[in-house]
């Protein structure tokens, strides 16, 4: 057939390789993702692409002296920190964490790396600076005595770089300052979990939670 017949010069039609090619520019268009922001009020992290629903984990506090001893009702002298693993994994070095709710400053966010202590000595829990001589009668154990922990323990503050999401009233984007090592962390609201070195007075009923996660190798 005569080349002007529609045909291109090695025998297929301008439409037919259109078609084979595909459309350049709509694919390229397809390419452009837009931002993963969650569409329900809640706590969440972006980590290689997906979005992933954050749960919130107990927060473990651990008496470790109490005035009249351990089977008082009084108010002790504690630590706090996680048990265990963490059910979350996250495999990106740099995590976008975001938080969707109302009436909540984002500013109050805190993060933290994590270390594990074994155990303390007793008069580390020495909140009220008792005497040595006068240890045993207060608080019932010897002012050496080892007190077991086993916990997760902040260790040191990371710095968040916090964005409020365009149109999205409640909704902020906190994300590290650096990238993370792998190990063991925390997201908190200021006042759920205590920072290292800290010791505090707790109640009983003491109940807080946070987000307990990893950073994978």
């Amino acid at each position: 057939m005569a080349a002007g017949g529609g045909w291109g010069k090695a025998g297929v039609s301008n439409t037919i390789i259109e078609a084979m090619m595909g459309d350049k520019s709509s694919s390229t268009a397809g390419e452009v993702k837009t931002p993963l922001i969650p569409s329900a009020y809640g706590y969440y992290v972006i980590d290689e692409d997906q979005l992933i629903d954050l749960k919130p984990t107990p927060v473990i506090t651990k008496i470790g002296i109490r005035p009249g001893g351990p089977r008082s009702e009084n108010a002790g002298i504690a630590m706090d920190g996680f048990e265990g693993e963490p059910s979350i994994s996250i495999k990106s070095k740099l995590p976008i964490f975001i938080v969707y709710q109302q009436n909540i400053d984002a500013r109050g966010f805190r993060l933290s790396d994590l270390v594990y202590v074994g155990t303390k000595q007793a008069h580390q829990f020495n909140y009220f600076g008792t005497g040595q001589t006068f240890f045993r009668g207060v608080y019932f154990v010897d002012y050496y005595d080892t007190i077991q922990i086993n916990l997760w323990r902040p260790r040191k503050e990371i710095r968040l770089r916090i964005e409020p999401v365009e149109g999205k009233l409640g909704m902020f984007r906190l994300i590290p300052e650096s990238s993370l090592a792998p190990g063991k962390y925390t997201l908190y609201f200021k006042g759920a979990i205590h920072p290292d070195g800290t010791i505090f007075v707790a109640e009983h009923e003491r109940q807080e939670s946070a987000f307990y996660f990893k950073i994978e190798q």
